[in-house]
């Protein structure tokens, strides 16, 4: 039936827009804001301000940064000693440092050098030393001896239709400092407010794990939010932008750097003072919710919570709304997300929703415990008992020997059993170290049974001797976690066998180790045997020369040629006994290719010797 009314009222257009536009607030107003989980405490302003009493002021910049972020962090007003540590090194040609006199508050003269400096940078076609110098003049209260025609024309021009702004005229693209420093300067200059500009702006922007933070070339992250946050709070920034740029900035409380604690005051003290919404800060500590700004300053507000969901079960859990003096309801042990409403009583902020992590804790402690010391692997009646309340001790002290050496543990508590961690402890008294076993739950106590004779403890504890016995409970849920000292006990068995222990710095025994063994090399006769089969070749062809009748002679003019090729042969042949004699094959590769080349050349010669003399022969006949 509500179906068909929601259907027949969208028949129309102007009411299927209305019905479409309600549905979309519906929508954006239930979506719960994530605000920032902490804020600056007042150990972080202590850290920041011993760090910048020990920081020196080197420059202008570097005392501007030092003396405004003190002063923002004790709340003095006075410039004196500030104003004097920067005309030290206070320059008249320099934009920058009359930008910082004027911003920390110093009554300077404007010279004529120093106007001079201010309308130049007017003048400039970049969008920074521009912002410098309309900030000076406005701040200054000296705009009427300045001309800003052509800054203005300088800011149109670095204008992109999608209302971001370049660096310089040059610049391939824009980005967010350029952005902001120019909608700054425009600001200054009494120039439209261009509400795309805030748009492009904020798309410069990184959105991880609900913090917002913005970059630049040339600037680090905290720098360029800082600047882009003061820029878009003048042209009004969103709640839910503003939520998320101050969950990074108390993210980043922890830095160590002069420049950055003044950025990080500067854009927190931006988010508090924000006109339309400021963040607020929800904490929930020991089961009380308390709100403040990101400053730690106390902001009166109704706390109520809305649902709550348990992180076990992943179910929604009911939580009663009302709270008194800020203290939660009672809940059921565990961890919960919990979302609250928070409705701040002045008008600065507006009401908001945000959800914390709340854990319920539970009361539990150890009550009593029951120790059995004897020889059989079982409870017989006939063991020795040693009884002990919380938080006492054994009346006596325990003794193990070889008669009695199992311990049998009973543990029991009081409370709703979430203890999640039950140990009991064994501390040696002569070397001071520890060894802990697991107690097991049983379905009225926490049970323990251990032979100290075996190698479960022998092999982790540290030999006959005193151990104090402790219990040690913890939980994740418990309230409070105990360790519960219970007495001595003097272990004598099994008795120890002293070790001998080497002196590390002690001569050592040579160690001695054949790497790669030598193969074995063959019989000297057969060696020998396959030398001479290689070689009988070569009496064969001497003995055949003399048999056929034949005469073996150089040519009379190519002695040199002929003499270096046979000498070239022959080194081959003996580079090849060589080899098999004690050359390996990288180093019998490496001499052939050398021996190849004069046997190459010379033999070339000495055929080509050979051949012209048979042509001649050839012509001569015919």
């Amino acid at each position: 039936k509500t179906a068909a009314q929601i259907l027949k009222i969208m028949e129309s257009a102007t009411s299927r827009s209305i019905f479409l536009g309600l549905l979309c607030a519906i929508l954006y107003a239930s979506e719960a804001i994530q605000q920032p989980g902490s804020y600056l405490q007042s150990s972080d302003k202590a850290r920041m301000k011993d760090f910048l009493l020990g920081t020196s002021k080197t420059s202008t910049a570097q005392s501007f940064f030092v003396s405004s972020s003190l002063m923002k962090l004790t709340g003095s007003t006075d410039t004196k000693s500030a104003c004097k540590s920067i005309s030290s090194t206070f320059s008249d040609d320099s934009i920058e440092d009359i930008y910082y006199s004027v911003k920390l508050g110093c009554k300077i003269k404007m010279t004529t050098k120093r106007i001079s400096t201010i309308q130049t940078a007017l003048d400039a076609s970049e969008a920074f030393p521009l912002y410098l110098a309309a900030s000076a003049a406005h701040l200054s209260k000296t705009a009427s001896k300045f001309k800003f025609d052509k800054a203005k024309k300088t800011l149109t021009l670095l204008k992109n239709k999608d209302g971001s702004f370049k660096a310089t005229k040059d610049s391939a693209k824009s980005d967010a400092a350029s952005t902001a420093f120019a909608m700054a300067a425009a600001s200054l200059l009494d120039m439209p407010k261009d509400k795309s500009s805030l748009a492009a702006l904020l798309k410069f922007g990184k959105k991880v794990g609900g913090e917002l933070y913005f970059t630049s070339p040339g600037r680090n992250r905290l720098a360029t939010t800082s600047l882009v946050l003061e820029v878009a709070v003048t042209y009004g920034i969103g709640e839910k932008e503003l939520a998320a740029i101050s969950s990074f900035l108390v993210a980043s409380k922890y830095v160590q750097d002069a420049e950055d604690i003044y950025n990080l005051l500067t854009a927190l003290n931006s988010c508090s003072s924000n006109a339309k919404v400021a963040p607020i800060v929800l904490t929930v500590a020991d089961g009380v919710a308390a709100s403040t700004d990101v400053l730690g300053n106390t902001v009166k507000a109704a706390i109520k919570p809305t649902k709550a969901t348990d992180r076990s079960t992943k179910k929604p859990v009911s939580i009663p709304e009302k709270m008194t003096n800020g203290k939660l309801p009672s809940l059921k042990p565990g961890i919960y997300d919990v979302e609250f409403e928070v409705k701040p009583s002045s008008g600065k902020q507006s009401a908001q929703t945000t959800s914390r992590m709340v854990k319920s804790t539970a009361s539990v402690k150890p009550k009593s415990i029951a120790l059995y010391v004897g020889k059989s692997s079982k409870l017989s009646g006939k063991e020795e008992k040693f009884i002990a309340n919380f938080p006492a001790t054994f009346s006596e002290d325990i003794l193990a020997d070889e008669s009695k050496y199992i311990l049998f543990v009973k543990l029991s508590f009081e409370g709703s059993g979430l203890q999640e961690q039950v140990f009991l402890q064994f501390n040696h008294a002569g070397s001071g170290k520890s060894v802990i076993f697991v107690m097991n739950p049983g379905k009225k106590t926490y049970n323990l049974k251990l032979n100290l004779g075996s190698s479960e403890f022998t092999e982790n504890a540290f030999g006959p001797g005193t151990y104090t016995l402790k219990v040690l409970v913890g939980g994740v849920l418990l309230k409070e976690s105990f360790s519960w000292t219970l007495g001595d006990i003097e272990i004598t068995w099994p008795p120890s066998t002293p070790q001998k222990v080497e002196n590390p710095l002690a001569k050592k025994k040579e160690i001695q180790h054949i790497f790669n063994e030598p193969p074995k090399q063959p019989n000297f006769m057969i060696s020998l045997f396959f030398t001479l089969v290689c070689l009988s070749p070569l009496g064969i062809i001497y003995h055949g020369i003399g048999v056929l009748g034949m005469k073996l002679e150089l040519p009379s003019s190519q002695k040199l040629w002929a003499m270096g090729f046979q000498l070239s042969l022959a080194s081959i042949v003996v580079l090849n006994l060589c080899y098999f004699l004690f050359l390996n094959t990288v180093e019998a590769l490496i001499c052939l290719c050398v021996l190849s080349i004069p046997a190459v050349i010379t033999g070339n010669q000495a055929l080509n010797y050979l051949n012209t003399i048979r042509q001649k022969r050839k012509l001569k006949d015919e």
